[in-house]
């Protein structure tokens, strides 16, 4: 929240009695409040302004109130919202309060007092909501200065090496495996003669002649050219006229991102190439399709937008929204840990972003450190909706590294809901807090995994609850959506 300006108190409502009623009663409260009639307008302040709180009815003609706070929680996510009820249709309510991350709700008709006490503590609570924001910020600009640290570092080593005095004239040094340093196989320089090693076998007369000269002998080479990597192989294989390739992001089994530049819009983008076997795989194809075409709906600040899916020769490629930040898996070899008010500030905004994609009937299905990134300015992201759901269906393609954060209905290989998202993100925020999974180290063990945590880390007191429900082994254990996990992490950490 900007220190320099009143903070903005959004009013909603298609009656213009109560619209002023509201206006007049809230008018000695330290906020800018801004009445509006129309959905439609309201619709576009919270998509140009920034709003602190949000005060909006529900039952109003043309656009529904619903609508009105799907779109705040979208364009905002510290945003505070409040329901003005007359209380007849609890139904629309309790649906408005689920979907639409409501705080609280008032019913017609309010005392003045109440009305007031209400949207004071919703600013108070903004702010709160800003301020856990710059936590994430901090961490951006610690990370960005310690990888350019450890990179300068890295120059300069690379740099003392290249300048150190050449030892070719040496003898070549072999390994335990008759190979060089490099790995390659070395010229052998072979001694004969003296009193040791296969010279000393060799019979009296042979020695009588005096020690042989060295000789060098060139080993055949029996091993086959080696394979391009698979970054190498994929960009060589690409074919478009739109995209041109730049430099290697990431790498997966189930394909390799890359920076490139798009032809035809301005500003660089990310492709994802994908295996070739996808387009052998009808299912896979079919089920790549559908996941896209769901995955692309989604529009969120904390979403990495999917552009479109193509495809190029003989593979499929999916272009991307470019974030220009860190993985949380760099994140974390950077510090094994993090402040627990940042990591209740993460999952609070992973929450609200995964919760969007579940109301249009997606689930992520493969949270993990490398699917959640932060932005240099401390705008936290989340990857590769649907990937996990097309991973199940190709075993081969799954990443060893992700099989600790699946939930244990996906390692068994059941139907998922947005109970499986609650899972994973908890697993991932517990690793946040304690450097750890709660799990045997490098375990590789599925029977393990599908029995869930069998004991949680001592966790402080205040999320120790919250974590226990949402990593339950039992689906019908944890938190009922992921709205719920949201709101009991946002209800902690103010």
């Amino acid at each position: 929240m900007k220190t320099d300006a009143k903070p903005i108190v959004l009013v909603v409502d298609d009656e213009e009695i109560v619209l002023k009623l509201l206006e007049r009663q809230l008018s000695d409260v330290p906020a800018k409040i801004v009445p509006t009639l129309s959905p439609a307008e309201a619709i576009h302040i919270l998509k140009s302004m920034e709003v602190a709180v949000l005060l909006c009815d529900l039952n109003m003609p043309d656009i529904s109130g619903t609508a009105v706070l799907n779109t705040a929680r979208d364009s905002n996510p510290n945003i505070v919202s409040i329901v003005v009820t007359a209380g007849v249709d609890m139904s629309a309510t309790i649906k408005a309060i689920n979907e639409g991350g409501i705080w609280k709700y008032i019913a017609k008709p309010w005392r003045q007092d109440e009305l007031v006490e209400l949207v004071s503590k919703a600013l108070s609570r903004y702010e709160t909501l800003c301020r856990q924001q710059k936590h994430l910020q901090e961490l951006a600009v610690n990370v960005k200065t310690e990888t350019r640290r450890l990179a300068s570092l890295q120059g300069k080593k690379t740099l003392a090496l290249s300048k150190a005095p050449s030892t070719s004239d040496e003898p070549a040094k072999e390994t335990h495996d008759g190979t060089g340093l490099s790995g390659k196989k070395q010229i052998r320089i072979v001694k004969t003669g003296g009193d040791k090693g296969p010279a000393a076998e060799e019979p009296a007369a042979e020695a009588a002649k005096g020690p042989k000269p060295i000789r060098l002998v060139k080993v055949a080479a029996t091993r086959t050219a080696p394979k391009k990597p698979k970054a190498e192989r994929f960009a060589e294989e690409f074919q478009s006229e739109r995209y041109k390739l730049l430099d290697v992001l990431g790498e997966s089994p189930l394909g390799v991102v890359y920076r490139a530049e798009d032809s035809l819009l301005p500003g660089p983008v990310a492709i994802k190439i994908l295996s070739k076997k996808i387009l052998h795989d009808e299912k896979a194809v079919s089920t790549l399709q559908e996941c896209a075409k769901k995955a692309m709906q989604l529009s969120h600040k904390h979403i990495v937008r999917l552009h479109a899916v193509e495809k190029a020769g003989e593979r499929y490629f999916l272009v991307m929204e470019l974030v220009d930040g860190q993985s949380f898996k760099d994140i974390l070899n950077l510090y094994r840990t993090l402040p627990l008010p940042t990591v209740m500030q993460i999952g609070r905004v992973c929450a609200d972003a995964i919760s969007c994609a579940h109301r249009l009937q997606t689930i992520h299905g493969d949270i993990k450190p490398t699917n959640m990134l932060l932005t240099g300015d401390g705008v936290l992201k989340v990857a590769d909706f649907g990937d996990g759901i097309l991973t199940d269906l190709r075993k081969e393609e799954r990443d060893p590294g992700a099989l600790p954060y699946m939930s244990p209905e996906r390692l068994r290989g059941e139907p998922l809901d947005g109970r499986t998202d609650v899972y994973s993100l908890g697993l991932f925020l517990y690793e946040l807090m304690m450097g750890e999974l709660p799990f045997p180290e490098d375990i590789a063990d599925i029977h393990v995994l599908e029995k869930g945590p069998q004991a949680l880390g001592e966790l402080p007191a205040e999320v120790a609850g919250i974590f226990t429900k949402a990593l339950a082994a039992e689906r019908e254990n944890r938190w009922a959506s992921i709205e719920d996990f949201g709101r009991a992490l946002s209800d902690a950490s103010v």
